[in-house]
């Protein structure tokens, strides 16, 4: 069961009416620039999916004209575990409230009690997962206060008072990382991590009377036991998942947690989750000073993803809805880093997952739309600030082909314009070959570096090979045509070189037309297998 439609209005950046299709429930690769919406579509999905709930009015766009109501609204498509099929939309919105939370009066409730059991579940199973949460991995802000005076409100569980990395991993990983892990209880019933330490938050003892500390302390063993028998699953997924990343040399061990309220100070002791980590052999102490960005945020990433996997505790069946968002969630991560995150998100762990992949950075998206082809089940957009009416209004296009961008721009005249694009369109399909056919390239630190000269002489020594091949295999195929090498050659001495020297002076007007044309050819190729 899928998404296939998203629709918002006069929520967060998102005033006038907007609509994002996914055809019949595609993942999907988003761009957009700082304020052009995309933060806001990713809270909507989160928010949507919280099983507490929450008040859209608190989202409401603040340039929305007074009768222009707030709504979320998810078309959701396809058979849940039990074979029924659904073809419906789901609403949070001001009249009805939000889907999830069980109302006082059932009557009101604005979904059926299967299909809201449904969509828990798919809370469950789902993650969200933003830049500001990777930071709280190495990063020390807030964790939660451990004494029993905090007011017992929503906000007390992400509190403000204490500090220290180690408390604030505690909060990270149980609350929002492993929330959702399905744990056993009581006549073969189930809850969940995240209601156990809430249950610890919400049963703070009063006073040091011994029968309401011995109530708390029951509380919290109970959650002790759950966290502490998940660990060794959790050490494993982040070591299966951190072998994607070449070179990365950490080992880390996570320490069992032993949760107690102090009868003296009626605190929390112990909620606090220590990382033992080895660097190269060597022990390390204040990771999140010692290691660079780069294994910082793979850690972070890798811990996220393994807390999503061990959410889901029926992966063989497709029916569930599963929903993993990202926004912005690898920028601390070097593009070379990022590739095996891609690979990860396009592997069998998450093939059941419907993927929603957000950056506001236009690098990492087109590397990204280089691997993730439509084919392969993805969708492509870009969503686009117009701010002529005084603020945002955030519009979707479809990514347009550059070789189209190209002509357009060649139509009108601008040459330059034409040529970069044609050179983009050029680059993205040399990579994409080198990648496919296993092509050996210069080692540069920044892959990006790697530029189109580099991926054609590398495919042009596959040739080479290929020629020495053909002399025992005379019905061997070029790699690349003689014609068509010679053709590449040609625009790149008359077109795609001059765009390396400032103005690109002495662009023709033919000469453009014949680079699109030829690289039109290129895109067109069929590259044989080694």
């Amino acid at each position: 069961m899928k998404i296939t439609k998203i629709s918002l209005q006069s929520f967060r950046a998102f005033d006038e009416p907007y609509e994002l299709s996914l055809g019949e429930g595609k993942n999907l690769l988003l761009h957009g620039e700082n304020g052009s919406g995309k933060s806001s579509i990713y809270l909507a999905l989160k928010r949507f999916f919280e099983e507490r709930g929450d008040d859209i009015a608190k989202h409401r766009n603040c340039f929305s004209p007074e009768p222009r109501s707030s709504h979320v609204r998810l078309h959701i498509k396809g058979a849940d575990s039990t074979g029924t099929e659904h073809d419906r939309e789901l609403h949070w919105d001001t009249s009805d409230g939000h889907p999830l939370p069980v109302p006082r009066d059932p009557a009101t409730a604005p979904i059926t009690p299967d299909l809201r059991a449904l969509l828990v579940d798919a809370s469950q199973r789902s993650g969200f997962l933003d830049y500001r949460t990777m930071l709280r991995t190495s990063l020390i802000s807030y964790p939660l206060s451990r004494s029993n005076r905090v007011p017992r409100d929503r906000n007390a569980v992400y509190g403000d008072e204490s500090t220290g990395l180690e408390a604030q991993l505690f909060d990270l990983v149980s609350l929002v990382i492993l929330a959702g892990i399905p744990v056993p209880i009581i006549r073969g019933q189930q809850t969940t991590l995240g209601k156990l330490i809430r249950d610890v938050w919400d049963n703070r003892p009063s006073s040091r009377h011994k029968n309401q500390l011995a109530y708390a302390n029951q509380r919290a063993n109970r959650f002790n036991q759950a966290f502490n028998a998940i660990l060794p699953d959790l050490e494993a997924k982040l070591k299966d998942l951190l072998a994607e990343f070449e070179d990365h040399q950490l080992e880390i061990n996570l320490l069992p947690v032993s949760l107690t309220w102090e009868k003296a100070s009626l605190e929390l002791k112990g909620a606090e989750l220590k990382m033992e980590i080895k660097f190269r052999g060597k022990d390390v102490t204040n990771h999140h000073q010692f290691l660079n960005e780069a294994r910082l945020s793979a850690i972070a990433t890798c811990l996220f993803l393994a807390g999503v996997q061990l959410s889901d505790n029926d992966y063989g069946n497709a029916a569930y809805p599963r929903f993993l968002v990202l926004d912005d969630a690898l920028i601390g991560l070097e593009l070379q880093n990022r590739l095996p995150v891609l690979k990860i998100l396009t592997s069998e762990a998450f093939k059941h997952y419907q993927i929603f992949l957000l950056t506001h950075d236009r690098v990492w998206f087109e590397l990204a739309r280089g691997h993730l082809s439509n084919a392969s089940g993805w969708v492509h957009h870009e969503l686009i600030g117009d701010e002529s009416t005084g603020h945002l209004i955030p519009k979707s296009k479809p990514c347009e082909d550059d070789l189209d961008i190209a002509r357009r721009h060649l139509t009108n005249g601008d040459l330059k314009a034409a040529a970069v694009y044609a050179r983009s369109a050029f680059e993205w399909k040399l990579r994409n070959v080198c990648e496919k056919k296993g092509i050996k390239l210069p080692f540069k630190a920044n892959t990006h570096h790697v530029g189109a000269g580099d991926l054609w002489d590398g495919i042009m020594a596959r040739q080479a090979d290929r020629v020495t091949h053909q002399q025992g295999n005379p019905s061997a195929p070029d790699f690349v045509s003689a014609s068509l090498a010679s053709r590449v050659q040609t625009i790149r001495t008359t077109v795609l070189n001059r765009l390396s020297h400032s103005g690109a002076h002495g662009l023709v007007a033919s000469e453009v037309q014949d680079a699109i044309d030829t690289i039109q050819n290129v895109i067109r190729h069929t590259f044989p297998n080694p």
